[in-house]
């Protein structure tokens, strides 16, 4: 039996999921999403969508773009992320207006999106991201 328990702050403002892989510490998004979290019932946040968001130049993609830029320059690096693939939720607006991470997982996001649809937008990427000694050798 497990004994041990992790607290964590709850952090407000919108949530964001940013999906990349990275290859020798060269960080690139494949995925940007948005969560539309509601409280209903009593319950706080119950998930109403998981919307795939872009990053474009125009005025709609400014947030999207603020929070890949925290991700890609200032998590991954923090974390001394070097290869594979990573999932970030990070919350913009919070404290004080800034962006602050809320945890960041290191393998291959949304498993479930990848068994409904048959891909995933990170998977044409995967190869990229991996450690030349786990590349095949050419025979």
């Amino acid at each position: 039996m497990n004994k041990e328990v992790l607290i964590q702050e709850y952090l407000v403002g919108e949530e964001y999921a940013i999906d990349t892989v990275s290859q020798n510490g060269v960080h690139k998004v494949t995925a940007i999403w948005k969560y539309d979290k509601r409280a209903v019932n009593g319950a706080p946040c119950v998930y109403f969508a998981t919307i795939l968001k872009g990053a474009g130049e125009d005025e709609e993609g400014r947030e999207e773009r603020r929070v890949c830029e925290y991700v890609l320059k200032e998590v991954l690096p923090a974390l001394g992320v070097e290869w594979g693939p990573t999932h970030t939720e990070v919350r913009e607006g919070g404290r004080e207006g800034g962006r602050e991470g809320g945890e960041d997982n290191f393998s291959m996001p949304s498993i479930i999106l990848t068994y409904i649809c048959g891909t995933h937008p990170s998977l044409p990427s995967l190869p990229l991201s991996l450690p030349p000694s786990f590349l095949p050798c050419p025979r």
